[in-house]
């Protein structure tokens, strides 16, 4: 499942209706910060966001519009370490492969994945499911 979320309001209401809609038994989400900026604005924000997740994976985050000053101010390295200070479960595994890898080995039946953000996180969703595929052909 992807969805464009990247305001921290839109992420809350989003996660309450996957939680709600599809009760899993884990909710995996994948969230991509669009840019660096408004990470820094709303970084109390977006760690409070994700509540209703089990479990939140970040990349990098995604790079456009801002400066190298800015760039240099705030990393999604930090943003999880704000999620897992509100209580959350959250790790900065960098790149959509580490993710990748992550996925593969934790998602078991029953559980929600959901890619978020403006930038090209939807490329991850639509490969895992790629491989989700090539696994249960395997089997």
């Amino acid at each position: 499942m992807d969805d464009y979320g990247h305001h921290p309001t839109e992420i809350r209401v989003t996660l309450e209706a996957i939680r709600s809609k599809y009760q899993p038994k884990r909710l995996f989400c994948v969230f991509q910060p669009h840019q660096h900026s408004r990470t820094r604005f709303f970084l109390s924000e977006f760690a409070l966001s994700f509540g209703k997740a089990d479990v939140v994976l970040l990349p990098d985050i995604y790079f456009v519009r801002d400066s190298e000053t800015m760039r240099a101010e705030i990393t999604a390295g930090r943003l999880a370490e704000r999620i897992a200070a509100e209580g959350g479960r959250a790790k900065y595994l960098g790149d959509f492969e580490s993710i990748l890898e992550y996925l593969c080995g934790e998602v078991k039946s029953g559980d929600v994945v959901v890619t978020m953000g403006a930038g090209d996180v939807w490329k991850l969703a639509d490969e895992f499911v790629c491989r989700l595929g090539s696994d249960s052909q395997r089997k």
